[in-house]
């Protein structure tokens, strides 16, 4: 949990000096409470739904910055497969993951044998 805390409390850092805005300014534009920003950029925070949502949205913060912090930004690839995979119902989905285990065996044995 700490973590998630940890990623949420950089995300919302990093999204908030974007917008020039000061923790106090923000608290104020969204209507929270005046620590509430603060505790979340320190890793304190546990903020309930109603305080993240608009917080979240005013920043414009992807969902993959907060579910996905593995993401490197350097690997666009794998950013817009997740966007293509989310957007797939679930059949699609049960065919995507049989394809993609057997491309994915594939190319490690295609790797493997020119490593060799």
């Amino acid at each position: 949990m700490d973590k998630i805390r940890e990623n949420l409390g950089i995300v919302v850092r990093e999204a908030r000096e974007k917008t020039g805005l000061t923790q106090s300014e923000l608290s104020e534009k969204l209507g929270l409470g005046d620590k509430t920003i603060l505790n979340i950029e320190n890793f304190r925070g546990n903020p309930k739904f109603d305080s993240l949502y608009p917080l979240v949205n005013f920043l414009k913060i992807p969902g993959d910055k907060l579910f996905y912090p593995e993401l490197k930004d350097d690997e666009p690839n794998k950013h817009q497969l997740l966007l293509e995979i989310q957007s797939c119902n679930d059949r699609e989905a049960a065919e995507l993951l049989r394809v993609t285990r057997y491309m994915l065996e594939l190319l490690r044995k295609r790797n493997s044998d020119s490593e060799q």
